[in-house]
């Protein structure tokens, strides 16, 4: 779910995944925002990059409602390339899942070649010098009015709230896990997400969209919201 230089989903994180959706309520409102806000008519045939696959949860939501999509996948983590390869077998040859760094494999795609972007819980694994390189490469392989939809994690710009989020979602995991004797998972999570707000990494809301402005993205909206999760859209 990140680039070559960090694996963050290589332990009880990756192999367990699933768990997360009991200490996230909206998890899968969230994980449905993302198709949603994808403006594309459901029988068309175009090609969709994800970057961050994970165990294939976005992916098969997108593939079930954009039946003539064709969608190349992108993850650097082995146990989340193995859940994918499982769990997204049925759609055949119009879902290829590859085991690369999400930076060297969009390097390697030709200039306006992709018609919809979308991720799930990536971007803000990404530092914030590797994640602006990502971003302007992939406004290269974007075509003309191509889209950008992005479900992550973008903090508030009030801190106040920012914290309240924080803290919101950090109880949901102590109260999920602890009662099922799942300290070592609430650790890790809490761990985690702790990490994400490191300067280096943190996905600020407002600094996420102007960076994008100055790179090309236009008609920028956050089309769903809930505590510190967000999902982004954005055209070239």
């Amino acid at each position: 779910m990140e680039d070559k230089k960090e694996l963050r989903f290589s332990g009880k994180l990756g192999t367990e995944y699933e768990l997360l959706t009991q200490a996230c309520p909206h998890y899968f409102n969230f994980q449905n925002a993302v198709t949603e806000s994808v403006k594309r008519d459901e029988n068309e045939s175009f090609t969709a990059l994800e970057v961050g696959t994970g165990p294939g949860e976005t992916t098969e939501i997108f593939a079930n409602r954009f039946k003539h999509a064709k969608i190349i996948c992108v993850d650097n983590e082995t146990d989340m390339i193995k859940q994918a390869k499982i769990n997204l077998k049925k759609f055949g040859d119009r879902i290829k899942i590859n085991h690369s760094d999400a930076l060297e494999f969009v390097k390697s795609l030709d200039s306006n070649s992709i018609d919809v972007f979308f991720s799930g819980f990536t971007l803000h694994n990404f530092d914030k010098l590797f994640r602006k390189e990502f971003l302007s490469e992939l406004f290269r392989v974007l075509k003309s009015g191509g889209q950008f939809i992005n479900g992550d994690k973008y903090a508030l710009d009030d801190l106040k709230e920012r914290y309240k989020a924080f803290n919101s979602t950090v109880q949901q995991y102590l109260d999920s896990y602890l009662p099922n004797d799942r300290d070592d998972l609430c650790y890790d999570w809490i761990v985690h997400v702790g990490e994400d707000e490191n300067s280096k990494k943190l996905m600020i809301e407002s600094e996420s969209i102007k960076d994008m402005k100055s790179i090309g993205f236009k008609k920028m909206k956050i089309t769903f919201r809930e505590q510190m999760e967000a999902v982004l859209f954005a055209e070239k």
